[in-house]
């Protein structure tokens, strides 16, 4: 069967009830139940709000999340890691256990901030660069033990690439929309989060067709453990994982989940990548492939920003100033600040987002050592952008939980339908990958116009 390159999302490894339009290529059809998108027979409205981020246009993140392409490993991030002579320590979710997740960056920063307590001596100064969920974290664990800290963020908010906002008493996330059940477990306990769980729907010309999600997910999991498995026992050098899946037959099962055609259900594992990493399938290594596909999730609908700024606590904080330069030998470290001005410490946490050392954003005395900097080359840092949909009253009649556009070149391919979630007329959609650049080039008015363009298929039918 062939494979098409243009996929879009189904799952993207959520616990929630879908609603997919799939559009497929292949064969002479077959007498099977064939996806097909419905004819929309009014228009859209217009919104009455829209948010949106900006990840991967933003200087000071320059993407959204980290990832292993074809030929890197786990070993890159361990030296994403690695301490400079004692004095510089590096933290973040790119150099973490868990990467993608806010519970993996603040494992990060105690990490980072044990490796410090480690080597320094008494009334050592420390800075931290950085406020987001890794830089908290490390200030936090060291303000406990009662060292000097100060935390210096180039953002006006903490935070980082945790954007918490708010409207009318209502919290929501242009950042983490979504948390794993599994990895952010501690954050859930401390932050409303509404679990996404629920069935996948199918529309077919011969009417909906359905299977739990749990199933849908266990078939992701399934499939990405299948083609781990083979590309490891290949001879040849590691491939994407679009390649794999048409290499290895894995693209040609004939295995339904539920009612679900098996063609729509290879396309929605490729778009779970996709989403995950915000990298194109023909990016993402079959050798390690993302670790979320499959995984629950949950929808934060507090102020996840809380959980930053209550780990920061009182520690002394300078907004609005970034480190442009980082000097450091036997006697201590050196910052350079984008005020002008400098300051010298005893040792320093760097926690930047790999987009911004990847750009070399801050400059580095002596320059980084060549395993880290080979490493910062290595790992990706995928585009995800996250828009935010409002409407005065849903124009729609399904109460599945997400849409998914599939097939063609929607550059939203997912939609979270949040009326059976939250009650509220909001829509929120997510891009990763090309889909997500594209977004970044589009004005305000523009956005609006795609937005109802691609929601027409869900405009209910009288």
């Amino acid at each position: 069967m062939p494979f098409t390159r243009r996929t879009f999302l189904l799952g993207a490894g959520t616990g929630m009830s879908l609603l997919v339009l799939a559009a497929c290529t292949g064969p002479e059809p077959e007498p099977t139940l064939t996806p097909v998108p419905p004819t929309p027979r009014e228009s859209v409205p217009e919104p009455s709000q829209l948010w949106r981020s900006n990840w991967t246009k933003d200087p000071l993140s320059r993407g959204a999340v980290s990832y292993l392409p074809v030929g890197s490993n786990p070993e890159d991030r361990a030296a994403l890691r690695s301490r400079l002579d004692d004095r510089v320590f590096f933290a973040g979710e790119a150099t973490s256990e868990a990467p993608g997740t806010v519970r993996g960056a603040a494992q990060s920063g105690a990490r980072a901030a044990r490796e410090v307590m480690d080597a320094m001596a008494d009334q050592d100064r420390v800075a931290i660069i950085g406020a987001g969920a890794a830089g908290a974290e490390a200030a936090r664990t060291l303000t406990a033990r009662g060292i000097d800290v100060i935390v210096i963020e180039a953002r006006d908010r903490v935070g980082g690439r945790i954007d918490s906002r708010e409207d009318d008493g209502v919290f929501f996330e242009l950042g983490a929309w979504k948390l794993a059940v599994d990895a952010d477990d501690s954050v859930i306990a401390d932050v409303d989060a509404v679990p996404l769980e629920g069935a996948v729907t199918v529309p077919v010309s011969e009417g909906l067709v359905t299977a739990t999600l749990a199933d849908v997910d266990a078939a992701h999991q399934g499939m990405s453990a299948q083609l781990s498995t083979w590309a490891v026992e290949q001879s040849t050098a590691d491939i994407d994982i679009e390649t794999g899946l048409s290499d290895s037959g894995l693209a040609a099962t004939d295995t339904t989940v539920g009612d679900i055609p098996a063609q729509t259900v290879v396309l929605s594992f490729v778009e779970a990548a996709r989403i995950a990493t915000g990298a194109n399938p023909t990016d993402i290594s079959t050798w390690f492939p993302p670790t979320a596909i499959g995984e629950p999730s949950a929808i934060p609908t507090g102020q996840l920003s809380s959980v930053v700024s209550g780990s920061l606590g009182d520690v002394p904080l300078a907004l609005s100033t970034a480190v442009t330069a980082v000097a450091y030998d036997d006697d201590g470290v050196s910052l350079r600040l984008s005020t002008g001005e400098s300051r010298s410490v005893d040792r320093v946490i760097v926690t930047v987002p790999l987009g911004v050392l990847k750009a070399g954003a801050i400059e580095f005395d002596p320059p980084l050592p060549l395993p880290m900097r080979s490493a910062i080359d290595a790992v990706g840092f995928g585009q995800v952008e996250v828009v935010r949909v409002a409407f005065d009253d849903p124009f729609w009649d399904t109460d599945a939980a997400v849409w998914s556009l599939v097939g063609g070149d929607a550059e939203i391919a997912t939609w979270i339908n949040l009326v059976p979630l939250t009650g509220e007329a909001v829509l929120l959609g997510i891009a990763g990958g090309d889909g997500a650049a594209a977004l970044t080039e589009l004005g305000d008015d523009a956005l609006s116009q795609m937005v109802r363009r691609l929601l027409a298929p869900f405009v209910a039918q009288t």
